[in-house]
């Protein structure tokens, strides 16, 4: 066996999301309430170019300190890009999803939080080499539970 070669939607997901990234982040509750964030993204090509390791660090209005840990890499049998989220607010859990095209990455994930039927949708979009912007819809129980935009600028 020797050594694979990159699938092109691993490719792309490295050339456009490795480096170090300023993070806005405005959450919207489903009581009408808007909690803003700001910080850091740092993202870094992990085992030999077969995937990307992401740490986000963010101050949050309302509830302090945000670490989200990710790894990203694409199982090339069943073709989705995969997403491993583990944050401060106890959640852990793996987005699968595709691109939709070349500035267009889409993950979906569903499952129990506080032992509800919950759902998240992501939408990643790079409207530019140095900028992404991201909407996140948080599902409970069937109701939309939260909205969260991002917007993340390269340094």
């Amino acid at each position: 066996m020797g050594p694979e070669k990159q699938p092109q939607e691993l490719t792309m997901l490295i050339d456009k999301l490795v480096g170090t990234w300023d993070v806005e982040m405005t959450v919207k509750l489903v009581d009408g309430a808007i909690l803003r964030g700001k910080g850091k993204l740092k993202a870094q090509e992990i085992v030999d170019g077969f995937g990307v390791r992401t740490e986000m660090d963010l101050d949050v209005e309302g509830l302090g300190k945000y670490v989200e840990q990710d790894l990203w890499g694409y199982q090339r049998w069943e073709k989705k890009v995969h997403l491993y989220s583990i944050t401060t607010t106890a959640a852990v859990h793996d987005h699968a999803g595709n691109w939709k095209d070349d500035n267009t990455l889409v993950f979906h994930w569903e499952g129990l939080n506080e032992g509800k039927p919950s759902a998240e949708d992501l939408t990643l979009k790079w409207v530019s080499a140095d900028e992404i912007t991201g909407h996140e819809v948080d599902i409970a129980n069937g109701e939309v539970e939260m909205e969260i935009d991002y917007i993340f600028k390269r340094k």
